[in-house]
């Protein structure tokens, strides 16, 4: 009898192990998958074709807010970017107000909580940026200190220029770990932030006309003040319209926006480079052209806004859709303008070319317009796969990236244009990190082989110029299709 009752207690004492095991491995795999599904974050994209409209078309996935917007908050875009560098992406939630009589845009910043699994807003930071196509955000350091600054900049409901900056201030004592504090927010008919040589901290500076006196301009210069961590008032002066604006372009700036664009239509160059830039603005074609001496970037043009000073265009790159500039443009003479261009926030491939400054308006007759034309999605396309040739060369293009490996193993990875001039196809390589940008004109063949199609291409080294491509003399690189 005791023996009977030893074993049916130790049948007992097994079925109940049985069963911890099988909860404990249900609970392993049910955090598991919570875990997974709660932090998932896709690349920054910007929702419901107001902002990116070129974006939005070319992506599938779509990227979800996780935090309850109230009634009165519209939302009008979305994008996704790790504002403190821990790892952890942030949402950064473009609204308005329905109630809110000023119009303005407002961010809600968004952050995960690792410990609660949740997403809490952060902080509402409010611009006074009205025009949505005119927004642009980015972080930048501007301050002699290592703390990033949020940058809103764009146009008001009047036309003028706005900026706004908060400043990610870390708090140790939070469970966010930072805070984002105003440090600056005015409009004016010019708004600039510029790097003066004698400054560590970035200047900025301000002008406006005086309503009660038409004939002069209040020109402001604000500096970073460390003691009360915000930007301050440093020097005020009154100074005649006529000094900065001459009676003609004043008049040409009280004109129609037709007219603004035909004064700048055409190529404008840098001359403070050792290596000149040129920007050809094309209004009739809807295009603006970034060159240099050996490449030219082409944008498509997004928005054109008529500012009191000049203009004030948004426009995207034509290959690569993510790629966005602003261009605030200031009329200085007959024969000047200024340029201050910035990326739109939180995207890979941006130009290192500091495009900022005054232009003088390009005479020579050897160039009127761009010569190099934007093929169809389909054509680039055609060219994706992977190519290779004995020597060990591997080049895959998979639109709009490429990866160049070399038979050294030497990898270079980059984005790619194809550009056409006179019926050929150029090869525009424009690498990430590192390598010099290559151009070459790209010739395709296809051969049938026992019942099968060959593809091979022909790569000739060029550098692209205003006149158009002209080959370098290297070696040409022959590659067949995989």
């Amino acid at each position: 009898m005791v023996k009977l009752r030893t074993i049916f207690i130790a049948v007992i004492i097994f079925i109940i192990i049985v069963f911890a095991v099988i909860i404990n491995f249900t609970n392993i795999f049910k955090n598991t998958s919570v875990n997974n599904s709660d932090f998932t974050m896709v690349k920054p994209i910007i929702i419901n074709n107001s902002l990116d409209i070129t974006s939005e078309k070319e992506s599938e996935v779509k990227l979800i807010s996780y935090i309850p917007l109230a009634q009165s908050e519209i939302l009008l875009g979305i994008l996704s970017y790790d504002l403190n560098f821990d790892d952890s992406e942030e949402q950064i939630h473009i609204i308005r107000k329905q109630n809110d009589p000023t119009g303005h845009l407002i961010l809600l910043i968004a952050m995960y909580n690792r410990k609660t699994k949740s997403w809490f807003r952060l902080a509402e930071c409010e611009t006074l940026v009205t025009q949505l196509k005119t927004l642009n955000l980015r972080f930048q350091s501007i301050t002699n200190d290592p703390i990033m600054s949020l940058i809103c900049e764009g146009l008001n409901e009047k036309n003028e220029s706005t900026l706004t900056i908060y400043r990610i201030v870390p708090q140790n004592d939070t469970l966010t770990n930072n805070s984002l504090i105003l440090a600056f927010s005015d409009y004016g008919d010019s708004v600039q932030l510029d790097n003066t040589n004698d400054s560590l901290s970035y200047v900025i500076s301000v002008s406006r006309l005086i309503p009660e006196n038409p004939d002069s301009i209040i020109e402001e210069i604000w500096k970073w003040d460390n003691i009360h961590n915000r930007y301050v008032k440093n020097k005020e002066t009154i100074i005649n319209k006529d000094k900065i604006i001459n009676s003609k372009i004043e008049k040409l700036l009280s004109s129609s926006i037709n007219e603004i664009t035909q004064f700048i239509n055409g190529i404008w160059y840098k001359t403070s480079e050792i290596k000149p830039l040129y920007i050809d603005f094309q209004f009739k074609e809807n295009k603006i052209v970034f060159s240099l001496v050996d490449y030219s970037e082409i944008y498509s043009i997004d928005s054109i806004t008529q500012t009191s000073r000049g203009l004030y265009i948004s426009c995207i790159n034509q290959s690569i859709t993510s790629l966005k500039r602003y261009i605030t443009i200031e009329i200085k003479s007959e024969s000047s303008i200024e340029l201050r261009i910035f990326q739109n926030l939180g995207v890979k491939g941006e130009s290192a070319i500091d495009w900022n400054g005054v232009y003088t308006k390009y005479y020579s007759a050897v160039k009127t317009q761009s010569v190099f034309e934007q093929p169809s999605k389909e054509i680039v396309s055609s060219f994706n796969g992977t190519y290779l040739n004995d020597s060990g060369i591997q080049l895959i293009l998979n639109s709009p990236e490429y990866q160049l490996t070399q038979a050294t193993s030497i990898s270079e990875h980059g984005y790619f244009y194809i550009l056409i001039y006179n019926n050929k196809y150029i090869l525009d390589c424009v690498p990430t990190l590192g390598a010099q940008r290559k151009a070459y004109i790209i010739n395709k063949r296809i051969q049938n082989k026992l019942d099968s199609k060959h593809t091979s291409i022909e790569l000739i080294p060029i550098k692209i110029t205003l006149s158009g491509p002209v080959e370098t003399g290297e070696n040409v690189i022959e590659l067949v299709k995989q």
